[in-house]
């Protein structure tokens, strides 16, 4: 597999580095795992700190686009990602508010 950074972008505030890399493999998609310790090893940092946000494959192509979080500490990622979920989880409670609310009419 040979990953390429195609765009890096500084988000001080989320405190991370938000990359777009292109992935030329040989054989099934490589994993997250596998994605995750190839960009660590270039960034020079330790595997725990940074986050594949997706991973994009064409039918038939042995090339894809991930876009990867990379942040300043394990604590910083933590933080994000339960922010996230909670992000996540009160979106689907206003849709399924909005889905019950149309149903009853």
């Amino acid at each position: 597999m040979k990953l390429t950074i195609k765009k890096q972008k500084d988000s001080p505030l989320l405190r991370r580095k938000e990359i777009e890399a292109e992935l030329v493999f040989t054989g099934p998609t490589p994993s997250k795992d596998a994605v995750k310790n190839d960009i660590a090893g270039q960034m020079k940092v330790k595997a725990d700190v940074v986050e594949i946000k997706e991973i994009r494959t064409v039918f038939g192509q042995q090339a894809s686009k991930a876009v990867i979080y990379v942040y300043t500490d394990a604590a910083s990622k933590k933080e994000m990602v339960e922010l996230n979920k909670k992000h996540v989880e009160k979106l689907k409670k206003i849709e399924d508010a909005k889905n019950s609310a149309g149903a009853k009419e």
